[in-house]
């Protein structure tokens, strides 16, 4: 699932959680993993956003999710380089941080 925003601040990417929490609404349990965008970004720049040559923003935004999409069609999980204990440890500092977040937006 993905969304273009025009710019990339706390306010867009509480917007986008809260699209995810909408779309999966009486799950038991949703699990999202984030990164640095580094690893995600990496992948649809090799893949489809260096090869083109987009005349408007607009052009951008259509081409990302359009791979999205295309991306959903055989979609199989990462797998991951790290163990559980760092990845946990990393989650509760992450958890940390983002309440904060939370906080300082509903003031």
């Amino acid at each position: 699932m993905g969304r273009c925003f025009p710019r990339r601040r706390t306010s867009e990417f509480l917007k986008f959680m809260d699209r995810i929490v909408d779309a999966y609404q009486g799950a038991p349990e949703i699990q999202v993993v984030l990164d640095n965008l580094s690893s995600w970004f990496g992948i649809i720049t090799r893949q489809s956003i260096r090869c083109g040559n987009f005349a408007s923003l607009t052009q951008l935004i259509r081409e990302i999710e359009g791979y999205i999409a295309r991306w959903n069609e055989s979609a199989a999980p990462f797998e991951g380089r790290a163990s559980a204990d760092e990845i946990l440890d990393k989650v509760t500092i992450l958890e940390r941080g983002y309440w904060k977040l939370l906080a300082n937006n509903t003031k």
